[in-house]
């Protein structure tokens, strides 16, 4: 037969992309099917039981069972979904690394209890599923398994093929600042990204030239690297060709890409654009593809400065509205401009008597490091179930919204709400430091080793950072060290 059900509940088509996935389903009689093509055979799709009745045989989407009077309805949905799910590794050095999933959205009024059943039990109900949920996963493997009440096949089979993706033998995630989403096994890498590898099987070494390592880490069995793909146009092909060797996956070379590294923003729209303070007007940029240029909808337009390979300085003189940056290679990056105030401080609330923080800004990692009563708010009596304190859940669970902790204390992680450690870079450099840079000996050196350390000291500039971080490949340290000039603009560094 030509047709199948994916796990999302769609139609896939023999021979295409999608026919190749997990748990899919005849559309007609609901059992399991596998895709079969060769040299003397089309691409179809073929019960595992045998069956090949004519309702089967002759599905088609647009016109139901051909070949019959009666058209067989289209697979049930429950609820219109409004988010897909995901497996996102976070990795927010010096904390811990994480494995969370990020469940389905559902639009309000959806019936059924989802459960996640890993080390214990975790139920979700509907109300808690109209917003974006995460629930955080042991590093094992099999990852958990799901179940719902009411039963929504689909969801179920959605869910476990999401989570049958993470195997022992290596799992690709395509890194931002310090988190990435779950790569299909059948997407290739792209030449210009980077990547976080967790696997049970270590890289053998040499690395290709190609490949550059920026951490690893070890975790029980299991190892987690964060790395780069170069992307030079010189040695593309065979770039593409040792890596392929080495990493065992298709590699690609990299599509036209533009984006703003610093700062991040401060929330996202419904539709997925980031938004940023009206208050900031400045960016850095990255771009793989020329000179970038910016258009906006209601102000004037941007100043690009070239920095060093491939960063660009944007300048705004009245942030406000939309603004688009685009190269004539085909990237395009859509932000906005908003009055977030009101946003500042949102989620979770680190109080001391001196100062109030959110748990998502830099400022958190010095409130945490506090000797006295530390407050720690959160928007919901639920959440405390998800906050953990020095990696040990809150037990028993607090009553109402605030709660008082003896600090100092060491971690505090809320999940998506943010994390923040004592153990964190004090971005408050005292008067004596014989350096602005003093504070980052032990994640510099970690990440880009001590002879990268030693160079950032005479770095006072943007640019200069900028540089430093092409040259000792720690690019996954330029947010932290640019987030760590804002607050050191007292002290001659611009």
């Amino acid at each position: 037969m030509d047709w199948a059900i994916n796990a999302a509940g769609d139609h896939v088509l023999a021979g295409s992309h999608g026919a190749y996935g997990y748990s899919l389903r005849c559309p007609a009689c609901k059992a399991g099917v596998y895709h079969r093509q060769g040299a003397n055979r089309r691409p179809h799709f073929a019960h595992y039981s045998g069956n090949s009745n004519r309702a089967c045989e002759l599905y088609h989407p647009g016109s139901g069972c051909l070949g019959s009077t009666t058209a067989w309805p289209k697979p049930e949905v429950m609820a219109p979904r409004t988010g897909r799910p995901a497996l996102i590794w976070r990795d927010g050095f010096p904390f811990s690394t994480s494995l969370y999933l990020r469940l389905p959205k559902f639009t309000q009024g959806y019936a059924s209890t989802l459960t996640v059943v890993s080390s214990g039990r975790r139920l979700f109900t509907g109300a808690e599923l109209s917003r974006l949920t995460f629930e955080r996963l042991p590093l094992r493997h099999p990852l958990a398994t799901i179940e719902t009440s009411p039963r929504d096949l689909p969801i179920e089979i959605q869910l476990e093929a999401l989570l049958q993706e993470f195997t022992p033998s290596g799992s690709y995630f395509r890194a931002s600042t310090s988190e990435g989403i779950l790569e299909d096994r059948l997407s290739p890498l792209e030449l210009g990204e980077e990547y976080f590898l967790i696997t049970q099987r270590r890289f053998e070494k040499p690395f290709p030239a190609s490949l550059s390592l920026l951490q690893e880490r070890k975790e029980l069995s299991w190892t987690a690297y964060r790395f780069h793909l170069r992307d030079e146009p010189n040695t593309r092909d065979e770039d593409i060709s040792q890596l392929e060797c080495f990493l065992e996956r298709r590699v690609i070379a990299g599509k036209s890409k533009i984006d703003i590294i610093w700062p991040p923003p401060r929330r996202y729209y419904p539709d997925g654009v980031p938004a940023y303070s009206n208050q900031t007007s400045q960016f850095v940029a990255r771009s793989n593809s020329g000179i970038p240029n910016c258009v906006t909808l209601e102000t004037s337009d941007a100043q690009i400065t070239p920095l060093c390979d491939g960063y660009f300085q944007v300048d705004f003189e009245r942030p406000a509205g939309e603004a688009i940056l685009w190269t004539e290679a085909g990237a395009r990056y859509y932000f906005r401009f908003d009055d977030l105030r009101s946003d500042n401080p949102t989620g979770v609330q680190l109080r001391t008597p001196e100062r109030t923080a959110d748990l998502t800004s830099i400022e958190a990692a010095t409130l945490v490091g506090y000797h006295g009563a530390i407050e720690v708010k959160v928007p919901t009596e639920q959440l405390w179930r998800n906050v953990l304190v020095n990696g040990v859940q809150i037990r028993p669970l607090p009553n109402g919204k605030v709660h008082s902790f003896d600090g100092p204390i060491q971690t505090i992680d809320a999940g998506a709400f943010g994390a923040a450690s004592s153990l964190a870079v004090d971005f408050v450099v005292e008067a004596n430091d014989a350096s602005w840079c003093s504070r980052f000996e032990r994640v510099v050196s970690t990440i880009a080793g001590p002879t990268a350390f030693e160079k950032l000291h005479s770095a006072r500039t943007k640019h200069q950072v900028l540089r430093w971080a092409t040259d000792h490949n720690a690019i996954s340290l330029l947010p932290l060290m640019l987030s760590a000039f804002s607050a050191e603009v007292d002290r001659g560094i611009s």
